[in-house]
C-alpha cells in the first residue's frame, strides 16, 4: 500500500508542476540546422536540461548536433561555420556551444564529432582552447534514472525565487549525491535545504532562511 499523501507533499508538487516545463519543439530551426550539417549531421537531439526532465518553463534549451567521425574539419572551424551559419540570429560563442535567439527562445546549439565506433562525442571547448570527450546520452541517462527528477526541480524553483547562481550540472549532482528517492517530496527538500545550509556562503544563508520560515509559501 502506498504511503499516505500530507498536504505539504501536495502542495509542493504543485509547485513543481506548475513551473515544469514542457518538451519544445522547433521544427523550422532543424531544417535550417540540417541545412548547415548537411550529409555530415547524424542526428539533432535534445540535451541538457529539457532531455534530463529537469527543465523549468523559460529555461534555455539545449540541441545536440551529432556529427558524423569524418565530419572534415577542426572543431573550433566547426563551431566558428555554426556561428557564421545563424548570423542573422544573435549568434553568441559559449564554452562549447553556440547560443541563438530563435522564436523568442535562447537555445545553445553544441556541436560535437561522434568517435569511431563509439556512441561518444568530441566537443571544442572555447574557453579552455582546447577539445573534450563526452557521452551525452549517459549523462542524461544518469539523471533521469536516478529518481530525482522532481527533488532537483523543487531546488531550482527555490533557487530562481532566492535569485541564486547554482549551475544546473552541479545542482542536480548536489541533489544526486545527497539524497535517496523518498516519495516524501517535502520532507525531501527540507534534507535538501539541511544539507545546503551547512556550507559559507549565499546558498547556505538562503536555505538557513528558509528552514525558519513558518509556513511553506514563505518557503516555496
Amino acid at each position: 500500500m502506498s504511503p499516505p499523501v500530507q498536504p505539504e507533499d501536495q502542495y509542493v508538487q504543485a509547485i513543481i508542476n506548475r513551473h515544469r516545463a514542457q518538451p519544445p519543439r522547433f521544427p523550422q530551426l532543424e531544417r535550417l540546422i540540417q541545412a548547415w550539417g548537411g550529409k555530415n549531421l547524424e542526428s539533432i537531439v535534445l540535451s541538457g536540461s529539457h532531455a534530463k526532465n529537469t527543465a523549468l518553463k523559460d529555461s534555455d534549451v539545449d540541441l545536440f548536433l551529432s556529427l558524423k567521425p569524418q565530419m572534415p574539419g577542426p572543431l573550433v572551424e566547426i563551431q566558428s561555420s555554426l556561428a557564421n551559419h545563424f548570423c542573422y540570429y544573435q549568434p553568441e560563442r559559449r564554452n562549447v556551444s553556440v547560443r541563438i535567439r530563435f522564436e523568442g527562445t535562447a537555445i545553445d546549439l553544441v556541436p560535437g564529432r561522434r568517435r569511431e565506433n563509439s556512441p561518444g562525442h568530441t566537443l571544442w571547448r572555447s574557453r579552455q582552447d582546447t577539445w573534450r570527450q563526452t557521452d551525452i546520452a549517459e549523462q542524461i541517462q544518469y539523471v533521469r534514472e536516478s529518481g530525482l527528477i522532481n527533488e532537483i526541480l523543487a531546488l531550482k524553483i527555490w533557487t530562481r525565487r532566492h535569485a541564486l547562481r547554482f549551475p544546473s550540472y552541479t545542482l542536480e549532482q548536489t541533489v544526486i549525491q545527497t539524497l535517496k528517492p523518498n516519495p516524501h517530496i517535502a520532507t525531501q527538500f527540507l534534507s535538501m535545504l539541511h544539507h545546503l545550509s551547512q556550507n559559507n556562503d549565499q546558498i547556505a544563508k538562503a536555505a538557513q532562511n528558509s528552514l525558519t520560515a513558518e509556513t511553506w509559501p514563505e518557503i516555496l
